[in-house]
Protein backbone atom coordinates (compact mmCIF):
# COMPACT_ATOMS: atom_id res chain seq x y z
CA UNK A 1 0.00 0.00 0.00
CA UNK A 2 1.44 3.33 -0.74
CA UNK A 3 1.36 6.27 1.35
CA UNK A 4 -1.22 8.01 -0.69
CA UNK A 5 -3.24 5.08 -0.63
CA UNK A 6 -2.77 4.95 3.39
CA UNK A 7 -3.94 8.81 3.61
CA UNK A 8 -6.75 8.13 2.10
CA UNK A 9 -8.28 6.08 4.60
CA UNK A 10 -9.28 2.68 4.85
CA UNK A 11 -11.43 2.86 1.36
CA UNK A 12 -9.18 4.91 -1.32
CA UNK A 13 -11.87 4.01 -3.76
CA UNK A 14 -15.00 5.93 -2.08
CA UNK A 15 -14.96 8.94 -3.83
CA UNK A 16 -12.80 8.30 -6.54
CA UNK A 17 -15.87 9.23 -8.99
CA UNK A 18 -16.92 12.57 -7.20
CA UNK A 19 -17.58 15.26 -9.35
CA UNK A 20 -17.70 19.07 -8.04
CA UNK A 21 -20.02 21.82 -8.97
CA UNK A 22 -20.07 25.14 -7.83
CA UNK A 23 -18.20 29.02 -8.61
CA UNK A 24 -18.81 32.15 -8.31
CA UNK A 25 -21.58 32.95 -11.48
CA UNK A 26 -23.61 30.37 -8.88
CA UNK A 27 -23.44 32.64 -5.69
CA UNK A 28 -24.91 35.57 -7.37
CA UNK A 29 -27.67 33.56 -8.44
CA UNK A 30 -27.85 31.72 -5.00
CA UNK A 31 -28.21 35.01 -2.86
CA UNK A 32 -30.77 36.74 -5.28
CA UNK A 33 -33.35 33.03 -5.26
CA UNK A 34 -32.88 32.44 -1.90
CA UNK A 35 -33.57 35.85 -0.01
CA UNK A 36 -36.66 36.43 -2.51
CA UNK A 37 -38.48 32.70 -2.37
CA UNK A 38 -40.25 31.69 -0.11
CA UNK A 39 -41.36 27.71 0.16
CA UNK A 40 -44.12 26.21 0.70
CA UNK A 41 -45.32 23.07 2.62
CA UNK A 42 -42.68 20.21 3.68
CA UNK A 43 -39.76 21.92 1.18
CA UNK A 44 -36.40 23.12 1.93
CA UNK A 45 -33.57 24.29 0.51
CA UNK A 46 -30.70 21.43 0.02
CA UNK A 47 -28.23 23.75 1.87
CA UNK A 48 -30.47 23.12 5.02
CA UNK A 49 -30.10 19.36 4.94
CA UNK A 50 -28.61 17.18 7.10
CA UNK A 51 -26.13 13.94 6.66
CA UNK A 52 -27.96 10.45 6.33
CA UNK A 53 -31.01 12.53 5.26
CA UNK A 54 -32.92 10.83 1.81
CA UNK A 55 -34.30 13.69 -0.10
CA UNK A 56 -36.15 14.11 -3.27
CA UNK A 57 -35.23 16.61 -5.17
CA UNK A 58 -38.03 18.88 -6.00
CA UNK A 59 -36.92 21.79 -7.86
CA UNK A 60 -33.44 22.94 -9.47
CA UNK A 61 -33.38 26.66 -9.74
CA UNK A 62 -30.02 27.46 -11.27
CA UNK A 63 -29.54 28.93 -14.79
CA UNK A 64 -30.04 26.39 -17.70
CA UNK A 65 -26.33 25.52 -18.39
CA UNK A 66 -25.97 24.67 -14.98
CA UNK A 67 -29.01 22.71 -15.25
CA UNK A 68 -28.09 21.12 -18.24
CA UNK A 69 -24.96 20.04 -16.32
CA UNK A 70 -26.32 18.77 -13.72
CA UNK A 71 -28.95 16.67 -15.57
CA UNK A 72 -26.20 14.65 -17.60
CA UNK A 73 -25.01 14.03 -14.28
CA UNK A 74 -27.92 12.21 -12.98
CA UNK A 75 -29.52 15.08 -10.48
CA UNK A 76 -32.30 16.07 -11.61
CA UNK A 77 -35.85 16.89 -10.28
CA UNK A 78 -37.70 13.81 -8.64
CA UNK A 79 -34.85 11.61 -7.95
CA UNK A 80 -33.38 10.39 -4.66
CA UNK A 81 -30.65 11.57 -3.00
CA UNK A 82 -28.40 11.12 0.21
CA UNK A 83 -26.75 13.72 2.04
CA UNK A 84 -23.35 11.83 2.64
CA UNK A 85 -21.15 14.96 3.83
CA UNK A 86 -21.80 18.51 5.02
CA UNK A 87 -18.87 20.72 5.31
CA UNK A 88 -18.83 24.35 7.35
CA UNK A 89 -18.48 26.22 3.98
CA UNK A 90 -22.10 24.69 2.93
CA UNK A 91 -20.62 22.15 0.56
CA UNK A 92 -22.17 19.16 0.72
CA UNK A 93 -21.30 15.56 -1.10
CA UNK A 94 -24.55 13.86 -1.66
CA UNK A 95 -25.21 10.26 -3.50
CA UNK A 96 -27.18 9.26 -6.67
CA UNK A 97 -27.05 5.72 -6.91
CA UNK A 98 -23.78 4.31 -6.97
CA UNK A 99 -22.48 7.87 -7.66
CA UNK A 100 -20.89 10.73 -5.60
CA UNK A 101 -21.42 14.70 -6.19
CA UNK A 102 -20.01 17.55 -4.47
CA UNK A 103 -22.17 20.69 -4.36
CA UNK A 104 -20.84 23.76 -3.57
CA UNK A 105 -23.16 26.21 -1.34
CA UNK A 106 -23.97 28.65 -4.02
CA UNK A 107 -25.37 25.53 -5.64
CA UNK A 108 -26.82 24.23 -2.61
CA UNK A 109 -29.13 27.46 -2.28
CA UNK A 110 -31.02 26.81 -5.41
CA UNK A 111 -31.99 22.95 -5.34
CA UNK A 112 -35.41 23.20 -2.87
CA UNK A 113 -35.94 19.21 -1.82
CA UNK A 114 -38.64 17.18 0.63
CA UNK A 115 -37.61 14.44 2.41
CA UNK A 116 -38.00 11.39 0.53
CA UNK A 117 -39.91 9.24 3.06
Amino acid sequence: MTTESKQQGKNPQQFQKLVFVGGKQTDQQASTHRHLSSLRGDRFWLCDAQISDRLKIAKIKTDRNTRKYLHQLGFRSGIEIEVVSKAVSGSIIVKINAQHLSLGRAITQLVIVRSAK
